[in-house]
């Protein structure tokens, strides 16, 4: 009888501290979900929380909005920007182009040897070996004939390396 009396009070002191675990983690439960306010300890709720992010979110919406618009803005602008210098680039070497084709061709008719009497054809050098003088003085001591549409391609990509590197060096503000 002494441990019957004594198994009883054992069982009713787990069952009262198992009731006030399950109470226990029922009011965390709570707390957790519907949040605590007593004047020194305020704990938000996950159904606060919620509203409260959602609201964040709402406020967020527009303001993407406008940062889009304006990213979209800016880019159009910069896009503008970088037409015009492209197109700015392309006239002035067209410009270029030109001259140095015009200076080219001068200097091709300044240089044309003509051909001995009887000959193939084509440009050759005077009989003793030397290019005749032209309007810009006696010629070189080497004598290097280059077709007129190679000298034409040399031409034009000189004038392009050159604009190239004024564009490129235009980029980094230089």
């Amino acid at each position: 009888m002494i441990f019957a009396n004594i198994t009883w009070r054992i069982g009713a002191i787990i069952a009262a501290a198992l009731a006030g675990l399950l109470l226990i983690g029922f009011a965390t439960q709570t707390i957790r979900i519907e949040g605590l306010k007593i004047w020194p300890i305020s704990i938000e709720g996950f159904k606060s929380e919620n509203v409260r992010i959602r609201l964040d979110l709402d406020a967020i919406k527009p303001a993407q909005e406008m940062a889009r618009i304006k990213a979209e803005a800016a880019k159009a602008r910069i896009e503008a920007e970088y037409k015009a210098k492209a197109e700015r680039a392309d006239n002035e070497y067209q410009k270029q182009l030109a001259s140095a084709n015009s200076r080219a061709d001068a200097y091709a008719r300044r240089m044309r040897v003509k051909a001995p009497k009887g000959g193939s054809g084509g440009t050759v050098a005077a009989p003793n070996g030397d290019v005749p003088p032209s309007d810009n003085g006696p010629g070189e001591d080497a004598f290097v004939a280059v077709s007129q549409s190679d000298f034409d391609i040399l031409n034009e990509n000189t004038v392009r390396l050159v604009k190239a590197r004024e564009w490129a060096l235009g980029l980094n503000g230089e």
